[in-house]
């Protein structure tokens, strides 16, 4: 679910790696929830990703991007924090993820490295 967006060639690799999440948010300010791979993203955010792809090009380094959560996104108990707030009612899937949204997005990129640290 990841991608590779810069692999320095072998006689210029550092050894170091950027991983990095894009994940587009439910306020659109991360770009549209269109189709994630293909969301139009806002135009600060496409000169941050510029200057760090430059700087691995420039300096052998790998560089990954993550523009997809992990699912399912909500934890048990954040779904029983949603049930009990709404008083008992159904849960709503999309209601109780835009409520957890930054939390978990945030985890993300934590999740992202470690995957990456532990090979898998």
């Amino acid at each position: 679910r990841d991608i590779l967006v810069v692999d320095a060639p072998e006689e210029r690799r550092s050894g170091m790696l950027i991983v990095q999440a894009v994940l587009s948010d439910a306020q659109g300010l991360w770009g549209n929830k269109g189709s994630q791979l293909k969301a139009r993203r806002p135009q600060w955010l496409r000169a941050c990703l510029a200057a760090n792809w430059q700087h691995a090009s420039q300096h052998g380094h790998a560089m990954v991007l993550r523009h997809q959560p992990t699912r399912p996104m909500l934890t048990p108990w954040e779904r029983d924090i949603c049930v009990k707030d709404s008083g008992g009612k159904p849960l709503d899937e999309n209601d109780c993820e835009r409520r957890w949204e930054r939390e978990n997005f945030n985890w993300e990129k934590h999740l992202q490295l470690s995957e990456y640290l532990r090979n898998e």
